[in-house]
């Protein structure tokens, strides 16, 4: 589905979500959106492309303008981390609710 106008404020916003979680530095941030503002598709110069094309280039951008690898690995680790901690009880859940569904109807 090509990209429609509404995307691109929702898209923009993300950027600067995803910018101020991986910059600490402000200005940063600000060099991060002039260069995504500068992309045809934030401009309406450019209808037919998907949303996800659109995303590619803003994180191809964050990458260039972070110079991390992997600017979100922190956080990341932090989620799989607290991930880990709940799967123990969501696999026990997880199996309760299998044994009640196999059981039969009185």
């Amino acid at each position: 589905m090509k990209i429609w106008p509404d995307c691109i404020p929702c898209i923009l916003k993300m950027s600067l979500e995803t910018a101020h979680l991986v910059m600490k530095d402000e200005e940063e941030v600000r060099r991060f959106m002039k260069q995504i503002l500068k992309l045809k598709y934030f401009r309406g110069e450019e209808w037919r492309v998907t949303s996800p094309e659109v995303i590619k280039n803003v994180w191809l951008k964050l990458l260039e303008v972070s110079g991390e690898a992997d600017p979100l690995k922190e956080i990341k680790r932090e989620q799989n981390s607290k991930a880990l901690e709940i799967y123990p009880v969501a696999k026990k859940l997880v199996w309760k609710a299998v044994i009640l569904c196999l059981q039969p109807f009185n």
